[in-house]
């Protein structure tokens, strides 16, 4: 039964956006019960959503709460509309027909989902008005877009391993054989950067970077060790010569590198865009590597 209360209070909460769980599930179920009194058939594939949803869960099938659970969302939300308009009419024919007790009846059921109704709304415009403009403090969309505008034949593309989702998709770069996201069509290479540390960093043991120019978008998990940003700036400003910068939501960060130009560094030119890059912030003990990682 405890499992039980917790789940459906965590349905209510997220995703359903309401802050008073009890009165959100009697509003849903007053709903589904008027939804079953006007058409049954209906009412009935209404309240097989979230008996499912349940059961499911029950079974270890799927979780319940959060986004996982956003395909229950609707036939609550029709319950709660439902309840409110159905028994607000209800209660308006039963004060015609002066049947006082069902009229007050209907009206508390209408005045409980008009309140969780207003309680939905209110809560996700405070929330809406919150939220950060990305997600995850990162918009891969943009910045893939910015990097891949630069990238001409010739180039490198290096990321993160967890940033190769967003260039393989963002960057139109196919993942299917027998390219397996691994560059273009045109010959740009898609690499991703690796931490060595110890006898990993021996000369000849970590690959090299070759190429026209790399552009380099650290997104997503970039900064594991921390420090690693840094550390991928300051070794590819001493292969090459920095051309472009630019800080991409609070965390993200595209840079593009003449791997043929004179080497100089890359702070002074990052210090003129906001971005997440601390010139100071301490290095992990190691060193990079630039690897071709085919779709997993």
């Amino acid at each position: 039964m405890d499992w039980l209360i917790a789940r459906l209070a965590q349905v209510a909460g997220n995703p359903g956006g309401s802050r008073w769980p009890a009165l959100f599930w009697l509003a849903t179920a007053a709903g589904m019960t008027l939804a079953i009194r006007r058409h049954v058939w209906f009412g009935l594939a209404t309240l097989s959503v979230p008996v499912f949803a349940f059961l499911f869960s029950v079974l270890g099938f799927v979780p319940l709460g959060d986004r996982l659970s956003l395909w229950v969302v609707p036939s609550l939300y029709a319950a709660l509309a439902i309840a409110c308009g159905d028994a607000l009419l209800l209660a308006w024919r039963c004060a015609v027909d002066r049947a006082w007790t069902s009229a007050i009846a209907a009206g508390i059921v209408a005045l409980m989902a008009g309140v969780v109704i207003s309680d939905v709304a209110t809560t996700g415009a405070y929330y809406l008005a919150l939220r950060p403009s990305s997600k995850h403090n990162l918009d891969d969309r943009a910045a893939v877009r910015y990097l891949m505008q630069m990238r001409a034949p010739g180039d490198v593309i290096i990321t993160s391993r967890l940033g190769l989702p967003a260039v393989w998709w963002y960057g139109g770069i196919s993942v299917s054989p027998p390219n397996l996201g691994l560059g273009t069509a045109d010959g740009t290479r898609v690499l991703r950067v690796g931490f060595r540390s110890g006898d990993e960093c021996r000369a000849g043991d970590v690959p090299v970077l070759e190429g026209r120019r790399a552009l380099i978008y650290l997104g997503f998990n970039s900064n594991d060790p921390p420090g690693l940003r840094e550390l991928a700036m300051d070794t590819l400003a001493r292969r090459g010569r920095i051309m472009a910068f630019r800080a991409i939501a609070e965390e993200g960060i595209v840079a593009a590198f003449d791997l043929n130009g004179i080497p100089v560094p890359w702070a002074p030119v990052a210090a003129g865009s906001p971005g997440p890059l601390r010139p100071d912030v301490p290095r992990p003990a190691g060193c990079l590597g630039f690897f071709q990682e085919p779709r997993w």
